[in-house]
């Protein structure tokens, strides 16, 4: 009987341990000003798997276009959405010796994948058929689809028993098709007027209207905030 009893105490403990920070969910707030892809609402929930592992899942939908990224003309309705799931691994504790008891002020190293759609307008000034003496806009609609991986090393801290941060950063790969509808501008005749200067924004408007496949390097950097259940 006293085995007995000791069985169902160790269970119950054992059992209790398993259940601290099952679930963590988590908001993304930089996703509001994300201007490299589309700004998105985006949350996600971190599922406790074991002592050094979870899985974490996330989603984001479009909820407004910047003013300066909207073309003269319409052609299709802007919207769009962001999914991601991650498999983590924990680190220690700050205490060497423990194991981590909670999902709290540990360092983790993870590998997600990604999925992006995004349909938009876009409007460019090129030069048609390369002369820098005519200059020409175009307005057309843009249906793009990205898909990765990368990977994460992070680090999840605690400010209180129930908040905590999430910051992380990781390099990967992305893979995009983009399909166009009205445009005018020619990727083989024509070139885009970039400016001077080089830069993202620029990058972005030459791969959405030459379209087709592409695979591009990915940089993942962010902060989230947390909620423990």
């Amino acid at each position: 009987m006293k085995h007995a009893a000791l069985s169902i105490s160790l269970l119950l403990v054992l059992n209790a341990h398993a259940q601290k920070d099952k679930f963590i969910l988590k908001w993304s707030p930089l996703s509001l000003a994300d201007i490299f892809n589309f700004p998105t609402v985006q949350a996600g929930i971190e599922t406790r798997l074991s002592a050094r592992m979870s899985w974490y899942n996330e989603f984001g939908i479009s909820c407004f276009t910047y003013s300066f990224a909207q073309p003269d003309t319409c052609f299709l309705s802007p919207r769009g959405f962001k999914a991601k799931t991650e498999l983590r691994y924990f680190f220690q504790n700050r205490d060497k010796k423990r194991r981590p008891a909670s999902l709290s002020d540990v360092y983790y190293f993870a590998a997600n994948a990604f999925y992006i759609r995004d349909v938009h307008n876009r409007g460019i000034s090129y030069y048609y058929n390369k002369d820098s003496s005519q200059m020409r806009r175009d307005n057309f609609g843009v249906k793009k689809t990205v898909w990765g991986l990368n990977i994460i090393f992070g680090y999840q801290e605690a400010i209180s028993k129930k908040i905590l941060f999430d910051i992380y950063g990781g390099p990967g790969i992305r893979f995009r098709y983009v399909s166009n509808i009205n445009k005018e501008f020619d990727y083989g005749r024509d070139r885009i007027y970039t400016g001077r200067q080089l830069n993202a924004g620029a990058i972005t408007e030459e791969t959405e209207a030459k379209g087709g496949f592409s695979v591009a390097p990915n940089l993942s950097l962010g902060i989230r905030i947390c909620y423990r259940l």
